[in-house]
């Protein structure tokens, strides 16, 4: 025998740099997480201003592909979106939807709708108590979302 052991054989699996870059990563995602899970958001510090025209509305999905938007006070009809038209507004209702169903929340709560003095969009999600930044998904989606306050 040449004096070595079965231990001296074995080769690492992860060199001592792989291990600490890895312990890296991890460190790094937790420190993300806990961040991303805080009262103050990013979006919350962008200086929208005033707002300049505001209201609460209820989105309904009528059958797949038509959404119908009312106001939530008057109960109005305000617009129906199918085929070509409101893309935008077909395209967020299933996450928007999803995501009260995940928390058990009632689908048919307000969202507000607000156009600030900056010339900013936003959606807030009554229920879930989250604002989303529409202009963040370009001029024409907050459009058709802004065109709902006239």
């Amino acid at each position: 025998m040449s004096g070595t052991t079965a231990t001296d054989d074995r080769r690492q699996m992860f060199s001592k740099g792989t291990l600490g870059l890895l312990a890296g990563v991890m460190a790094l995602s937790v420190v993300l997480v806990y961040f991303s899970n805080t009262a103050v958001t990013q979006q919350d510090a962008i200086d929208l201003g005033e707002p300049v025209a505001q209201r609460t509305i209820t989105l309904h999905q009528v059958r797949a592909g038509e959404i119908s938007v009312h106001d939530s006070e008057t109960g109005n009809l305000i617009a129906r979106f199918d085929g070509n038209k409101g893309g935008f507004v077909r395209g967020a209702m299933p996450a928007l939807k999803r995501l009260r169903m995940v928390k058990r929340l009632p689908a048919d709560a307000p969202y507000l709708l607000v156009r600030w003095q900056s010339g900013g969009v936003t959606l807030e999600d009554t229920a879930v108590g989250k604002r989303f930044y529409l202009n963040a998904f370009g001029k024409d989606s907050a459009g058709v979302f802004a065109n709902l306050l006239k």
